[in-house]
């Protein structure tokens, strides 16, 4: 693996305001939600590996910290990589800035699921490694 992790860019839309006027919560995973894929896709655990290996990454636990609001209309960068590989489990943390200041933080754990009887199951070694080449990488 040799590419730098994806970014996501993005602004929040007046539609993701609360009723204090900045980005309501649910949005931040929304922003998240979009990056995991972008990092999935391009390290090979997005639907190509779905395909290939009869498995797919489930996300069983996230914890945001979340470091100051964001207002509508401002410019969102989110960011992030794989942390750890284990036989069963990937780990991410993600980071959220806009206009240069960190926003919010999360910390992802990622099982890989059989898709036939929906049970996590050990990675293949190949897919192991490769998760393992994105960390040195990042």
């Amino acid at each position: 693996m040799s590419a730098a992790p994806p970014v996501l860019h993005d602004v929040a839309p007046a539609a993701w305001r609360d009723m204090n006027g900045h980005m309501n919560i649910a949005y931040y995973t929304v922003l998240i939600t979009r990056f995991l894929d972008l990092l999935t896709e391009s390290t090979g655990f997005g639907a190509a590996y779905r395909e290939a290996s009869g498995a797919a990454l489930f996300v069983v636990e996230m914890r945001t910290v979340y470091r100051r609001e964001l207002r509508v209309g401002e410019r969102v960068q989110v960011t992030g990589a794989f942390t750890a590989a284990a036989a069963r489990r990937l780990d991410v943390v993600c980071t959220i800035h806009a206009e240069g200041a960190l926003a919010a933080e999360a910390g992802i754990a990622f099982v890989n699921v059989d898709l036939t009887t929906r049970r996590s199951r050990a990675f293949a070694p190949q897919a192991l490694e490769r998760a393992r080449s994105a960390i040195a990488v990042a």
